[in-house]
């Protein structure tokens, strides 16, 4: 609402309220990506008002003379996040070709989406490739490599890759610390200890548990939602289901990992059913069982 807001107020006096003057923070064509960005990411948005979106901010950059790459990006972004798989080929393609100006990402956010596309098509050997600059410490930014290694981990481990991802496993945590903004690493390295240290799995579970159910945006959420059910389960039957998790939400009691495993799991499907309504398939709905149950193979973003 803020920022339709500020658009009005520019339409309204566009002498007075200027869209591109300004940092990051006051540049309302740069703010504009992260609306965008994270509007795929809230199953409340239907797919008409995203694409509402995506023309209004088209026509705001064209009628500037900027490049329309930040666009096309955002477009590929909501495709990957929809699990529009059979769209994602033809939106990188149409990301790539087109000229990089002062609207655009770093080159570090770039490598790092178009590596996270190819993971969402499914192909890890390209994928690596594309995040070649970043794996081996050519290029980084506030974000990257971490979220790189959090869409990594569990693809590379799955593909028997145990030397690199356990690298990985390692230096994630580090790198969080406690930046929010990382929840979905958070979640996969939940996931992947669940599988490979146990003991280390519940204390991951009990360190990022506050993450789970609020924050961040619900797609980025789910990840740790399914990994603290999977972390809630291992408890149970190591016998220590009785003992901590963590807070959920602000102003709740602590809670037991059994305690916390049925109302997790009922969240996690909640949340997947609501994403499958918007999108008008059952692909984060299947995907989501099949984790739950840790039968499902991980890509991106899940």
């Amino acid at each position: 609402m803020a920022f339709a807001w500020c658009l009005g107020q520019h339409d309204a006096n566009p002498d007075r309220f200027s869209l591109e003057e300004g940092g990051h923070f006051t540049n309302l064509l740069w703010m504009y990506k992260w609306i965008v960005e994270r509007t795929s990411e809230h199953p409340g948005i239907i797919r008409s008002k995203l694409a509402d979106l995506i023309d209004d901010m088209s026509q705001r950059y064209r009628d500037r003379g900027f490049s329309l790459r930040p666009v096309r990006k955002l477009e590929l972004w909501s495709s990957m996040n929809m699990l529009d798989r059979e769209k994602v080929p033809g939106a990188v393609a149409d990301w790539l070709r087109l000229r990089r100006d002062s609207l655009s990402d770093c080159m570090a956010c770039d490598v790092d989406w178009e590596a996270a596309a190819h993971l969402a098509m499914r192909d890890l050997p390209l994928a690596r490739q594309a995040a070649a600059p970043l794996f081996e410490n050519r290029m980084r930014c506030a974000e990257v490599p971490t979220l790189t290694y959090g869409r990594f981990l569990l693809p590379l481990s799955q593909a028997g890759d145990d030397s690199e991802a356990e690298r990985l496993a390692h230096q994630i945590p580090r790198r969080i610390g406690t930046n929010r903004d990382f929840v979905q690493a958070a979640g996969t390295l939940v996931v992947y200890l669940v599988g490979h240290d146990a003991r280390q799995a519940l204390r991951a579970a009990s360190r990022y548990s506050a993450w789970a159910l609020t924050g961040e945006t619900p797609l980025r959420r789910l990840p740790l939602m399914i990994g603290l059910v999977r972390a809630a389960r291992l408890a149970r039957e190591m016998g220590m289901g009785a003992d901590p998790l963590g807070i959920l939400l602000a102003g709740e009691p602590v809670t037991s990992f059994d305690a916390a495993e049925a109302r997790l799991y009922r969240e996690t499907c909640n949340l997947s059913d609501a994403f499958d309504k918007r999108n008008g398939h059952k692909r984060v709905g299947d995907a989501v069982r099949s984790h739950l149950e840790g039968t499902g193979t991980w890509w991106w973003p899940l």
